[in-house]
């Protein structure tokens, strides 16, 4: 593991991570300071503590917080995929899986470094009376435990996992009067509404009423975060960029292209594309069987990156790809493609018109346009979407360099898509936001309007914000 983990230095005020993205990496501060906004209030993390320790659980897990650091501060980062690799490469992950049940499940805190006892919110050392504390200055259970909860070989059975719930949050003393309200497991819990378990237990003293009060947070964080998790098979089964060419003009620039990009993201460490995504830089040539089967393809991709050559525009497959791209709000990069005979040649001003009044399609063109549901007008208006500014190149015959600057350019342009968010919310291209994002998506994220991201930071490190590497993923 040593091996695998590496050290960051980030500037004061520096955003590390903010509420909703993905745990890619825990983090171990070696000297500095950072503010964590959790559960609506600010705790101060320092020398000796862990952030972020919850992407040793689960790779799949989101954010629930927002890390900013407070002063320059060095980290040691432990990548998520690194520490599970490496748990499956020793055959660790059975064991891990019981140590979960036996003790993950009760509790793991970054600020103390205890596990099995408590969770970071609740930690002995963050409330009133609660001195700070270094790894360096006391020895390991220097916290001194005030309940004790003993599973035995692991979660046994449904009410263990309440048990253990309440247990890790210091909300043992809640058993009994969920208990009374018939609440006996967690599904039991999940299943309450949380604004209405105050009501539903009655007159209670303060102490209590404080409890049930984190308890409902906490469930409703709960299901906040549940919402904000990534189905995998769905994900897998997505394409980051996906190829849209015509085959007899472009298939072998295409061809070239894919290899580049993919090239190019191993190079700058986006190795996690690869794994998030079965295909991610997908060529329509290689792996279609139907039109229907492309169609769907297209509406799981994040980017179609539109190969403009000669007659790209006037085959029936590649406008079915455009469209379909439109109408599902996929965002549409279009490229030049600068070769000689066959490149890209500008629209006559009335290439519109005669598209319209069916002087471009064939009749076999127009039949497979039609069994879609496309019209000629469909076609009109998305080739207007996608043309608006054509500012990329690229160029199969020049040097390996040349094509490589022009590869970063097409990267640069890229964006992660919010699938769940565009289907939830039914929203359309025109009005979506950079990167395929609904403004209620958008607007729902917090925002730290005073903290700065470094130039460091946007080198080294992708956020939702400033990079949109497959970490932003």
């Amino acid at each position: 593991l040593c091996l695998r983990v590496h050290e960051e230095v980030i500037a004061s005020k520096t955003v590390l991570w903010k509420q909703d993205s993905p745990s890619i990496a825990a983090y171990y501060i070696i000297e500095g300071c950072l503010s964590v906004v959790m559960m609506a209030r600010t705790q101060e993390f320092t020398d000796g503590m862990w952030v972020g320790e919850q992407a040793f659980v689960s790779m799949s897990q989101r954010r629930t917080t927002t890390v900013v650091a407070r002063s320059l501060s060095r980290l040691m980062t432990v990548p998520t995929n690194a520490f599970h690799e490496l748990l499956k490469e020793r055959g660790l992950q059975d064991d891990f899986g019981k140590y979960k049940d036996t003790h993950l499940q009760l509790g793991l805190c970054g600020r103390c470094g205890d596990v099995g006892d408590h969770f970071t919110h609740v930690c002995p050392l963050s409330m009133p009376g609660g001195a700070p504390w270094r790894f360096s200055s006391k020895p390991r259970g220097a916290v001194r435990r005030t309940e004790s909860l003993n599973l035995g070989s692991g979660l046994e059975n449904e009410s263990d996992h309440l048990q253990a719930f309440l247990h890790g949050n210091r909300l043992t003393s809640l058993q009994p009067v969920l208990e009374r309200i018939g609440i006996a497991t967690r599904d039991d819990l999940n299943a309450r509404e949380p604004k209405m378990l105050l009501k539903e237990m009655g007159p209670l003293d303060e102490s209590l009423k404080s409890q049930v009060d984190l308890l409902i947070a906490l469930l409703e964080e709960q299901r906040r975060t549940e919402e904000l998790l990534f189905n995998e098979g769905e994900v897998k089964s997505e394409h980051y960029v996906f190829l849209s060419h015509f085959k007899m003009e472009a298939g072998t620039e295409a061809a070239l292209m894919r290899s580049e990009m993919e090239t190019l993201f191993r190079e700058r460490g986006d190795e996690a594309l690869f794994e998030w995504f079965n295909s991610p830089i997908f060529l329509d040539t290689e792996d279609l069987s139907s039109l229907k089967d492309l169609e769907k393809r297209v509406r799981k991709t994040h980017n179609l990156v539109l190969l403009l050559s000669k007659g790209v525009l006037t085959r029936p497959w590649c406008v079915v790809e455009l469209v379909t791209a439109v109408r599902n709000n996929v965002r549409i990069i279009p490229v030049r493609i600068d070769k000689p005979g066959s490149g890209w040649v500008d629209l006559e001003k009335d290439f519109y018109d005669k598209l319209v009044n069916r002087q471009v399609f064939g009749e076999d063109a127009e039949a497979i346009l039609r069994s879609h549901g496309i019209s000629l007008q469909d076609v009109a208006d998305a080739i207007q979407h996608a043309l608006t500014n054509i500012q990329l190149w690229y160029s199969p015959h020049k040097s390996e360099a040349v094509r490589k600057g022009e590869v970063k350019s097409v990267v640069s342009k890229l964006r992660p898509r919010d699938m769940r968010s565009a289907r939830r919310d039914g929203t359309t291209s025109a009005n979506l936001g950079e990167g395929g994002e609904s403004p209620r998506r958008r607007n729902s994220r917090p925002e730290i309007k005073t903290m700065k991201t470094s130039p460091a930071e946007r080198k080294g490190r992708s956020t939702l914000d400033q990079d949109y590497s497959s970490e932003a993923l």
